[in-house]
């Protein structure tokens, strides 16, 4: 039966003058690493097989394949065959500023990442005035180019923790630690940050004024980044 099947295979190559391709691929059953079809008719143990498969087991006519099995090409160049998968996270510690000062970060990669958490503390002073804290990101000319602003803010003479996060859907809310510190949940939308731009604080505080005031200090300060996927 082998036999058979064998120089079945090597007449439908003959006929198509594919040989080695059409013998490798072709089954039997009529679909094979490349789908196939014919109507020859052919004669197995002296029984004459004609359309329709009268007179023998095997039918000539083989059916297209169905839709659980292969297409007939091969795929899209754009579907790699390679699975996508997610950049490991990572940390970067910020530099803390002098007091009164906002924090910067430079992003010296040579590749763009996308910020997921931004985590700081601020100490405030005994000045009396409210601190509004909002964060920017800045090109490398300096042009803001987004940023987040939280609708709570902190006073004089307290410490805060400040963590600004881009899976927490309210725009902002405060909640306590163990004794008086306090800790404040921001909203911040996920940014992609590229070569040689800037991430930082920017402060509104005493009502119309600007920046932190007196003795006021951040520190503590850690981002939370992936690096962008390159296709």
């Amino acid at each position: 039966m082998r036999s058979r099947f064998s120089r079945r295979n090597r007449l439908i190559g003959h006929a198509l003058e594919s040989e080695g391709r059409v013998a490798r691929n072709q089954t039997i059953l009529g679909t094979g690493e490349v789908p196939f079809f014919t109507d020859l008719d052919i004669t197995i143990s002296g029984t004459p097989i004609t359309g329709g498969g009268a007179g023998g087991t095997i039918p000539s006519i083989y059916p297209p394949p169905g839709p659980g099995l292969p297409p007939a090409g091969p795929p899209p160049d754009a579907v790699s065959a390679l699975p996508v998968q997610r950049p490991a996270p990572f940390w970067v510690n910020v530099n803390g500023p002098a007091a009164a000062q906002e924090f910067v970060y430079r992003h010296n990669y040579n590749f763009p990442a996308r910020l997921l958490q931004c985590y700081f503390r601020l100490q405030t002073g005994i000045v009396v005035g409210t601190r509004n804290a909002k964060v920017s990101l800045r090109d490398d000319s300096g042009n803001r180019v987004a940023g987040a602003y939280a609708n709570v803010a902190q006073a004089a003479s307290i410490i805060r923790d400040w963590q600004f996060c881009h899976n927490w859907s309210l725009g902002s809310g405060t909640h306590s630690w163990a004794g008086a510190l306090g800790f404040i949940l921001c909203w911040l939308p996920q940014v992609s940050i590229m070569p040689n731009w800037t991430f930082q604080s920017e402060f509104n505080s005493g009502g119309a004024g600007t920046g932190l005031l007196g003795a006021d200090l951040i520190s503590n300060i850690k981002l939370l980044m992936i690096k962008e996927p390159l296709y």
